[in-house]
């Protein structure tokens, strides 16, 4: 009589052999899970969220002036931004004179995917003083989570040295 065929157990060569391939399926697994979705701050495949209160510096190219700050009140509505300007800070000498607590302001935005642009912060600071008005246009990278955005902002009609600069915005 012949016997029948040896359980896996007898045959340390399959056994490995099967052991390794179901590791690999099991590590592959895994790892396609992970790279789907992350919680951890910084995830890519999210737009940031920008609710609430944040400072926007706007830091000209022009030497001796001094940045203009806004303390602004975001509402975010999927990826779109509407914000108030609830405080400026805008010591002389300063690139937009114009701009005091009396101005008005009109703050939007859009927000996107880190995956989607290098650049996916998009701040317009519109404002009227006066007969005086301007647009601000800021541009930045935020992570999904982050507290801090950087970039540069632009101001066409802006003097000498006042058409450009580093843009930060800060949550608080």
């Amino acid at each position: 009589m012949r016997p029948g065929p040896l359980p896996f157990s007898y045959c340390p060569k399959r056994s490995r052999s099967l052991r390794s391939t179901a590791l690999v399926l099991t590590l592959c697994a895994v790892a396609g899970f992970c790279g789907c979705y992350s919680s951890m701050p910084g995830n890519t495949n999210l737009a940031p969220i920008v609710n609430g209160a944040w400072t926007m510096t706007f830091t000209p190219t022009a030497q001796s002036t001094a940045a203009t700050r806004l303390a602004v009140s975001f509402t975010q509505n999927g990826n779109t931004l509407t914000g108030t300007v609830t405080s400026v800070s805008n010591p002389s000498p300063s690139c937009f004179p114009v701009i005091s607590a009396q101005t008005q302001f009109n703050v939007t935005g859009q927000v996107a995917a880190q995956s989607q642009s290098s650049t996916n912060l998009n701040v317009s600071v519109a404002f009227t003083s006066g007969s005086s008005s301007g647009t601000i246009m800021g541009t930045g990278s935020l992570a999904y989570l982050g507290t801090m955005a950087n970039g540069n902002f632009s101001f066409a009609s802006g003097a000498s040295g006042c058409t450009s600069g580093t843009f930060t915005m800060t949550q608080g």
